[in-house]
């Protein structure tokens, strides 16, 4: 009886963590999705001073999910 419900708190688990993942892609996709719409904004208004700061906001976006996959790898190890 236990092992079964074992496996019920599992199968939660993975599907929980399959939902988080996939949440996490929508919203990094529409940060990184408005990102670029505002880089190409103000390259078309000529607002060149501020594309290095957009790139820049990019790349955190992106080292952030990097180390949040990095964390869940790492964390996921231990269990």
């Amino acid at each position: 009886m236990s092992r079964g419900l074992g496996d019920v708190y599992k199968r939660q688990n993975h599907e929980l963590e399959r939902e988080e993942k996939e949440h996490c892609r929508k919203v990094t996709g529409k940060i990184l999705g408005v990102i670029l719409i505002a880089a190409g904004c103000c390259t078309t208004l000529g607002m060149k001073k501020y594309i290095s700061l957009i790139a820049l906001t990019a790349l955190t976006v992106f080292i952030s999910q990097c180390i949040g996959i990095i964390k869940y790898k790492v964390e996921k190890e231990k269990n």
